[in-house]
């Protein structure tokens, strides 16, 4: 069996409004059910690693088959917690740590 690869996505989230981390799940599991259905939110596998409210940013960990998925919901994304706001996809990478250097 092979080993799952990953990609993490460095996100600019608006920081104006206060989102929590579960927000941002919840806005991000809808879209992208929403536009891929139950299986696509299955393959992408998404998980946040990292979200920092005070400086913006978050990064999400997903499938490497599935980066360009996310990387269209979160295009699509426009609402969170019933306010708007978008979401835009900063870096891509496959560590965490060139991510944190940005």
């Amino acid at each position: 069996m092979l080993r799952t690869s990953w990609r993490y996505l460095l996100l600019r989230v608006p920081s104006e409004q206060n989102f929590s981390e579960n927000d941002l799940k919840y806005a991000l599991s809808e879209t992208i059910e929403e536009f891929f259905g139950v299986i696509g939110l299955s393959q992408i596998s998404l998980k946040i690693i990292r979200y920092e409210p005070s400086k913006g940013r978050a990064i999400v960990r997903c499938r490497a088959q599935s980066t360009e998925m996310l990387r269209s919901s979160i295009t699509l994304l426009t609402q969170i917690s019933g306010k708007t706001g978008s979401i835009s996809t900063i870096c891509v990478s496959g560590t965490i740590k060139f991510l944190t250097l940005k």
